[in-house]
């Protein structure tokens, strides 16, 4: 069995949040965050690899 997990990167909006004038966050300039959700399904998929021992593969990559 293998296991997928998508994570994404998420403005940290707890701290300084900056906005363009257009009325869009300004992500340049904004600290960033794994997806709250994201890490839930990482510490699931954890979870099951510890109770079926499936392999685990481990990648990270960033979108243009």
């Amino acid at each position: 069995m293998k296991v997928i997990v998508c994570v994404k990167q998420v403005p940290d909006t707890s701290g300084k949040v900056a906005v363009k004038p257009d009325g869009t966050l300004d992500r340049a300039s904004m600290a960033t965050i794994i997806n709250p959700d994201d890490k839930n399904a990482i510490e699931a998929a954890l979870a099951l690899k510890d109770q079926t021992g499936c392999k685990t593969i481990v990648r990270s990559w960033q979108w243009a």
